[in-house]
């Protein structure tokens, strides 16, 4: 691995993708590791999801609706 400092200023916005993908496919062999918070969480998503569509519910929410929550949290 390479410990080269950049200097992120003088990339162009070329380079600068090249550079985000970069780290990313370096990411791609490394588990994800998970805060029990976290994993609880995406364990209560996952079973909502699948409740939804057992239900035949619509699955996510209007855009007007996701504003307004947007806009009442701020």
């Amino acid at each position: 691995m390479s410990n080269a400092a950049v200097d992120i200023d003088k990339l162009t916005t070329a380079e600068r993708l090249d550079l985000i993908e970069k780290l990313w496919e370096s990411l791609a062999d490394r588990p994800l590791e998970l805060t029990p918070e976290q994993r609880s969480e995406l364990l209560r998503r996952s079973r909502e999801l699948d409740s939804d569509i057992a239900a035949r519910r619509a699955l996510g929410r209007p855009w007007a609706e996701v504003l307004a929550r947007l806009s009442d949290e701020s």
